[in-house]
């Protein structure tokens, strides 16, 4: 968890993947399932983990009402791409950053 005193919203997350991955939130919250829409939501979703206190339902329901195990899937997704591909993980942690700022 990121530090106490600084606030980290929803908006700001999704807005930060919205600008890095060229996906709009609009986009985002839909059920269409494309390649590069699963990556921005899962990158989404990983990253409202990471940063708020947000509940798995919780992100689900921010993202098109998605159910908690569709969200946990999503956070074991990119967990397992950023283990197997250190550029990936270096792009993560770069949008983290972003986000804390």
């Amino acid at each position: 968890m990121a530090d106490p005193s600084l606030i980290i919203t929803p908006n700001k997350v999704l807005d930060a993947v919205a600008a890095a991955t060229g996906a709009p939130v609009s986009r985002m919250v839909l059920k269409r399932r494309s390649r590069s829409l699963v990556q921005a939501r899962q990158l989404a979703m990983f990253l409202l983990r990471d940063l708020t206190d947000l509940s798995l339902q919780e992100i689900g329901d921010l993202l098109g009402g998605r159910d908690h195990s569709t969200v946990a899937y999503g956070l074991a997704a990119i967990r397992r791409r950023m283990e197997l591909d250190p550029i990936f993980h270096a792009q993560v942690d770069q949008l983290r950053s972003a986000c804390l700022t």
